[in-house]
């Protein structure tokens, strides 16, 4: 499977600019400060924003599991959380 590069981001780290370009494909990458994952925003100064969507949608698949189940093997149960979350 080959990188899609329109969708490759550059964000660093740290203290102060350090002026590198960053280039895939004969494609220079796009430097943001905030990128999007899992549903959880993160920025440079590496502080999560508004994890009330994520921390929504993994309640909801708990009360789901907990109607559905019946058989509640603590084992059982958190693996099929962590594949559905």
């Amino acid at each position: 499977m080959e990188f899609n590069v329109s969708k490759c981001k550059v964000m660093c780290f740290g203290k102060g600019d350090i002026g590198y370009r960053y280039i895939m494909d004969k494609q220079a990458l796009d430097e943001v400060d905030c990128e999007k994952d899992l549903g959880v925003n993160i920025c440079q100064d590496l502080k999560v924003l508004d994890c009330r969507e994520a921390y929504s949608k993994a309640n909801r698949m708990l009360r789901l599991i907990s109607r559905t189940i019946k058989y509640r093997n603590p084992k059982s149960l958190v693996s099929l959380y962590k594949s559905l979350i």
